[in-house]
C-alpha cells in the first residue's frame, strides 16, 4: 500500500497506482483525501464511535447468550436488551446505563 502511496504522492494519477498495485482506487483515493490514516502512529486506528462496553463486559454478555442458547432458550432482540439493562444496573452501574440508553 505504501508503494501506492508513493507512486501517487510522486505524480501518478490514483487510477494508475491502483492498477499498478492492485488495490482498490477508492482506499487510494481516501488515503490521498487523508479519510484514512496510514502511517505508523495509525496502525491501530478504529474508525466509527468508541464502544459502549468493555471487552470484559462484551464478553461476560456473550457467555450469557451462549449458555441460554445451548439450554434452549434463544434470545430475540428485546429480551436481549432487557438482559442487557439488567447486567448494565448491576455491573455496569445507573450512570453507565442511562449513558447507553440515552445514547
Amino acid at each position: 500500500m505504501q508503494s501506492a502511496v508513493d507512486d501517487v504522492v510522486a505524480g501518478m494519477s490514483v487510477k494508475k497506482a491502483a492498477q499498478k498495485w492492485s488495490m482498490p482506487r477508492t482506499t487510494l483515493n481516501d488515503i490521498k483525501l487523508g479519510h484514512y490514516k496510514h502511517d505508523e502512529h495509525y496502525k491501530h486506528y478504529k474508525p466509527g464511535p468508541s464502544t459502549i462496553l468493555t471487552q470484559a463486559e462484551e464478553s461476560l454478555l456473550q457467555e450469557w447468550v451462549v449458555e441460554m442458547s445451548r439450554r434452549g432458550l434463544p434470545l430475540n432482540g428485546d429480551n436481549l436488551l432487557r438482559a442487557f439493562r439488567r447486567l448494565s444496573t448491576r455491573i455496569i452501574g445507573q450512570i453507565r446505563l442511562q449513558t447507553i440508553v440515552q445514547g
